[in-house]
């Protein structure tokens, strides 16, 4: 019964995720029932994004579900269980060039984006993390957004920001806000939840904030390069699939949500690093990793 609920859940995250337009799902054969809540009966032709009763679901997670009481503000807020940030970018990827006193060349590549929060009412904690990854004949090469202070200030004059405009970097998205700290749980605190507190930076309600991603030197000779953005929603789950941590281990097996960026280099192998990077398309995926935990698996979850 847990294993089944946790698969309609995820058929309800798919459904919210379908209703904002940031997932492409396959189309099923006329007469089919929706396969994501498994109720509406899709007609000849019938778009199945479209699926009344799945769009219900989205808009009762996405838009408010039961009221909750906020006991510190004494206001009364819409509940948002699972939640679900924009992400808006460049196609295009821009490059910039450092020379060092050598007369070394490095390059650096970077994607401009923009993270919106949709509530109007709930602002989010960001816990954004971006990594890439490029081909390199059998073999895949890591790239992780980082910070470099005069890469960033060329990029800053490249794309002529003036100095009171938001660009913000990886530095500053991680960093914590000021006056707050990380607090640990309690000792006996099975949930963490009620004690132990993270300190990150939020994003307001209906806010959007002009970011950046840096990637040191891609490697030249790539073909395909992918742009993965993990923590543009708070969903996950333990996976489903016969995984069960023993009460002894500290291990934790996740399915999270990964907005997926791809891009092409076509060309030859001659001067292949001259080539364009392209941009293809997005797609969300589910990303399952193994995580470390302080606490115990429960006999009964």
């Amino acid at each position: 019964m847990r294993r089944a609920n946790r698969m309609w859940a995820w058929g309800v995250v798919v459904a919210a995720t379908a209703s904002f337009g940031l997932v492409s799902l396959p189309t099923p054969a006329a007469a089919d029932t929706c396969v994501y809540c498994n109720k509406h009966e899709l007609e000849d032709g019938e778009n199945p994004l479209k699926c009344p009763t799945c769009l219900k679901i989205a808009k009762d997670i996405t838009v408010g579900a039961d009221p909750d009481k906020r006991e510190k503000t004494g206001k009364t807020l819409p509940r948002h269980d699972v939640w679900l940030l924009d992400f808006d970018h460049t196609k295009q990827l821009g490059r910039v060039q450092l020379k060092d006193d050598t007369g070394h060349v490095e390059n650096y590549w970077y994607l401009r984006y923009k993270l919106h929060n949709p509530s109007k009412e709930l602002p989010h904690k960001i816990f954004l993390d971006i990594k890439a990854w490029s081909d390199r004949g059998k073999k895949k090469v890591w790239y992780h957004d980082i910070f470099v202070p005069d890469v960033y200030t060329e990029i800053r004059k490249q794309l002529g920001l003036r100095d009171n405009q938001q660009l913000l970097s990886m530095r500053k998205l991680s960093q914590r806000p000021e006056g707050q700290d990380n607090v640990l749980p309690k000792v006996g605190d099975p949930k963490t939840r009620d004690t132990a507190q993270i300190a990150l930076p939020q994003i307001q309600p209906d806010e959007t904030l002009d970011c950046v991603a840096i990637f040191k030197n891609f490697h030249p000779e790539l073909d395909k390069l992918v742009i993965r953005v993990r923590g543009l929603s708070n969903w996950a789950l333990l996976n489903d699939d016969g995984y069960v941590a023993p009460p002894s281990s500290h291990d934790r097996k996740i399915k999270e949500a990964i907005l997926e960026l791809h891009y092409s280099r076509p060309g030859d192998e001659f001067a292949h690093s001259t080539d364009p990077i392209t941009y293809v398309g997005r797609k969300w995926v589910d990303d399952l990793r193994e995580i470390k935990s302080d606490l115990r698996a429960s006999e009964n979850r």
